[in-house]
């Protein structure tokens, strides 16, 4: 069989169909150009002078990318909120047009000092996140070899098969994606940004899943949800445990936590895997709180008992 080799594009007798290189010497020059290192694009560009004010915010930014939230990459508004706890920015907080002008203008304020950071090569590209664009790009492969190997690397077994619970992940806002997606991911576990009070589409794919979970392996829904410690995070528990009643499912749901509480460095494991309280009896803004388990606990704290979870819930030894 005559095939044409994709490296020096020369005529070679093949002995397999799939064969794409005529010796060893174009197969192993293809395998170095397929790993060779590309450096980044750099900004060639005009770069904006930081005047005074603003160089003391870029320089208390780099701070927060370096040490806040353990170094992990962030939104910009996270940035802001950020900045504003530790009184970089002061923005007017009245409910007036002036305030949210002024608080507008701060938030535009730390985006500029962002980008003129990134630009300089102060602070890396990546340590920005834009949670609302993103650029799609198409899964290919170069042979039907690649393809194989791939699918080999991907595959995973459902790591809940067999358990008695079928957890599920829901946050309140895009700002506790990239720490709680990656500890979701790692542990198989469905998530969910509710951003707000979500939507009916939203909480009927969840509905959904868990009726499927339900039926086909007989687990209990383990609603986990974090959120503001605030009227409106409180209540939106209660809107999603609504719902899912509504839909015809009653599983269990915890997990509700205060995010802007001060991070603490010990955590009581025993304490935040422990038995979730039943729907029925977290009805109500005030009397559901008293009811959770974790009240009092940090964001961190939730989210390293998060990362225990698979450990937890060992239902041919343990009963949540």
């Amino acid at each position: 069989m005559r095939l044409q080799c994709q490296r020096c594009r020369k005529s070679f007798t093949a002995s397999r169909t799939d064969a794409r290189y005529c010796g060893p010497r174009c197969r192993t020059a293809a395998h170095r150009q397929r790993h060779i290192r590309i450096s980044r694009p750099r900004w060639s560009g005009r770069v904006p002078n930081l005047r005074d004010e603003k160089s003391e915010l870029a320089a208390h930014l780099l701070r927060i990318a370096d040490r806040d939230d353990d170094g992990e990459a962030k939104t910009g508004r996270r940035y802001y909120y950020l900045a504003f706890s530790h009184g970089y920015v002061a923005p007017d907080m009245s409910d007036t047009p002036a305030g949210k002008k002024s608080r507008d203008a701060a938030y535009h304020k730390v985006l500029d000092v962002l980008g003129v950071l990134r630009m300089r090569g102060d602070l890396p590209w990546s340590m920005v996140l834009d949670l609302t664009r993103e650029l799609d790009q198409w899964e290919t492969y170069a042979s039907s070899r690649e393809a194989r190997a791939a699918l080999r690397a991907s595959y995973d077994e459902d790591r809940w098969h067999g358990q008695r619970y079928y957890p599920l992940l829901i946050v309140e806002k895009d700002t506790l994606e990239p720490v709680c997606r990656p500890i979701a991911e790692r542990w198989q576990i469905p998530f969910a940004s509710s951003r707000g009070y979500s939507s009916l589409t939203l909480q009927h794919e969840v509905a959904c899943l868990l009726r499927a979970r339900q039926a086909q392996h007989g687990q209990d829904g383990l609603v986990y949800f974090v959120s503001d410690l605030d009227p409106s995070g409180l209540d939106l528990q209660r809107a999603w445990q609504e719902a899912l009643e509504n839909f015809g499912l009653y599983c269990f749901l915890r997990a509700r936590e205060a995010t802007s509480l001060a991070r603490l460095d010990r955590i009581d494991v025993d304490r935040a895997l422990r038995c979730p309280a039943p729907v029925d009896r977290l009805r109500s803004q005030p009397s559901g709180y008293e009811h959770d388990l974790t009240a009092g606990m940090t964001p961190r704290q939730i989210l390293i008992g998060l990362a225990y979870i698979g450990q937890m819930i060992d239902l041919g030894d343990r009963d949540l």
